[in-house]
């Protein structure tokens, strides 16, 4: 999106990322130990439910999110958030038969979500590859799972294909049928080794994306910029 619109408007951009601030007492993190081998100790002691946390509103794939339940066993779905297609993704799982496996928690304060997140199994952070302003994204979420340890499935779209070259803490996909999201999810579900790694990347990943590390680049910004006497 910085280079699209450094091009149009002839002028150079920054990009400050709006990551996460790093708290190990306050964490998924804090109980997490590496060995050589980047194998770590469970993060979460009741990682009993799947998560996804945001807005809920078209494009976001919570309608195959929520199918893909019907083949994904033994775990439920919580959806933390709030949006214009509540109602209707409520419906939805009632019409599905799937009111005993999904959960909607509602808006929830900061602290709550933190710490739902943090104890989480895996989370969702799913967007429509059509939609070219979700293609170009970054989503929040994605780096509040990695800051809470816990492994997710995102999109394989250029800034997440990026991230994942450089330290893969979450599984990608590439589009948004059920089928994709199920075998995704069961690939961590039941792969204790996989899961693990991954958990073991979303440390090393917390040590370099985080906000008192992308601070220094808006300090930076600010200091070439401003006005001297």
């Amino acid at each position: 999106i910085s280079n699209f619109l450094s091009e149009r408007y002839g002028k150079e951009l920054e990009v400050v990322r709006n990551l996460p601030f790093r708290d190990l007492e306050d964490s998924g993190l804090s109980d997490v130990k590496i060995t050589s081998d980047l194998s770590a100790t469970s993060v979460n002691n009741n990682t009993s439910y799947l998560l996804y946390q945001g807005v809920l509103n078209q494009g976001r794939g919570l309608e195959a999110l929520i199918k893909s339940m019907h083949n994904i066993p033994d775990i439920p779905l919580w959806i933390a958030g709030d949006g214009d297609i509540k109602k209707d993704l409520e419906a939805l799982v009632l019409q599905e038969s799937l009111t005993g496996r999904i959960r909607f928690l509602g808006k929830l304060a900061p602290a709550k979500l933190k710490e739902i997140t943090n104890n989480a199994a895996i989370g969702f952070n799913l967007l429509d590859p059509n939609n070219k302003n979700y293609y170009y994204s970054l989503a929040n979420k994605y780096f509040d799972y990695m800051m809470g340890g816990i492994p997710s499935i995102s999109m394989n779209f250029p800034e997440y294909a990026m991230i994942h070259n450089d330290i893969p803490f979450s599984v990608l996909i590439d589009t948004l049928e059920e089928k994709e999201i199920v075998d995704a999810t069961l690939s961590l579900l039941k792969n204790k080794k996989k899961y693990k790694e991954i958990q073991a990347n979303c440390v090393l990943a917390s040590q370099k994306y985080n906000w008192q590390t992308e601070e220094k680049q808006l300090l930076e910004f600010y200091e070439n910029v401003r006005i001297k006497p």
